[in-house]
């Protein structure tokens, strides 16, 4: 059998241990209750922040595409897949221009697996794509991931 130089110390340790074992299961319902609360304020928290940072953005799809292009207010369509590496990147810079374009243009986002007619129609070939439209009609296309927001919101809004 193996000797500890410090036997004293562990037995030291293993009480304290114990005693801390034996107050927290009295303190272990409370403390439960109490890092629920705490981790569901959180949760609240930080959704209304990405909400309020975020902004909204609407889901284009094949059934409502021509009744959300044909508007007054200049119409940004993000055409994107669940599993494009570049759409990953440019959509959370869409979805905060969502916020900051509210009530002066529309965004909308647009999966191209799910819906295949409009975008065959348009001749996506490549995605991400952006379109620009303002009373039904074509203004502006950009192709790709690596534009900047402040190019976005500009190229947006010089169509308001």
């Amino acid at each position: 059998m193996q000797s500890y130089p410090n036997n004293n110390i562990f037995k030291h340790n293993y009480l304290k241990y114990k005693k801390i074992q034996f107050v927290s299961s009295f303190l272990y319902p409370i403390g439960t209750k109490i890092i629920r609360l705490f981790v569901l304020s959180l949760i609240k928290i930080t959704t209304l922040i990405y909400y309020k940072i975020m902004g909204k953005y609407v889901v284009a799809t094949d059934a409502n595409f021509d009744e959300l292009i044909n508007s007054d207010q200049p119409v940004l369509v993000d055409f994107w897949a669940e599993w494009c590496g570049p759409c990953k990147m440019i959509g959370p810079i869409v979805e905060e221009l969502a916020g900051d374009v509210e009530g002066q243009a529309i965004v909308a986002k647009m999966d191209v697996d799910a819906n295949s007619t409009v975008p065959s129609t348009l001749g996506i070939r490549s995605i991400p794509t952006l379109l620009i439209f303002k009373n039904g009609e074509l203004k502006e296309r950009l192709v790709g991931g690596n534009i900047p927001k402040a190019v976005l919101s500009q190229t947006l809004l010089k169509h308001a």
